[in-house]
């Protein structure tokens, strides 16, 4: 082969690759799946929950921290038919981040988890 030959054909080469990227740079723009965490507003937040210690049977009011997330008012730009569906249908919720609770009595001081839903719906 000579010199242009070789030249041409890693031209061919670097063409192809070159469509190969901008074709897959184009689909994944297309096809890009909405994250459901655009559809909410998030902040946390602290609930005092009454609580029985399991071990000392002490009662007591016990802090828990939650994520509340709020939906928004309208759906996030550049989503497709399929996300304004999923938009439509989401809902303001909370989730539990803690599932430990230490015990406040100063003989007990022991750990113990939450039980129940962890997530609830506003």
């Amino acid at each position: 082969m000579s010199g242009a030959d070789e030249d041409l054909a890693r031209a061919r080469i670097w063409r192809e690759r070159v469509g190969h990227a901008r074709m897959a740079v184009r689909t994944r723009r297309v096809n890009k799946i909405m994250d459901e965490r655009q559809f909410y507003d998030e902040k946390e937040e602290t609930k005092q929950i009454p609580l029985v210690c399991p071990h000392c049977r002490q009662e007591g009011t016990f802090p828990v921290r939650w994520m509340v997330r709020t939906k928004k008012a309208q759906p996030p730009r550049g989503g497709n038919e399929e996300d304004r569906a999923k938009f439509a249908k989401a809902r303001s919720y909370m989730v539990r981040i803690d599932n430990l609770v230490a015990c406040r009595n100063i003989k007990c001081r022991k750990r113990f988890d939450l039980t129940g839903q962890t997530v609830f719906l506003i």
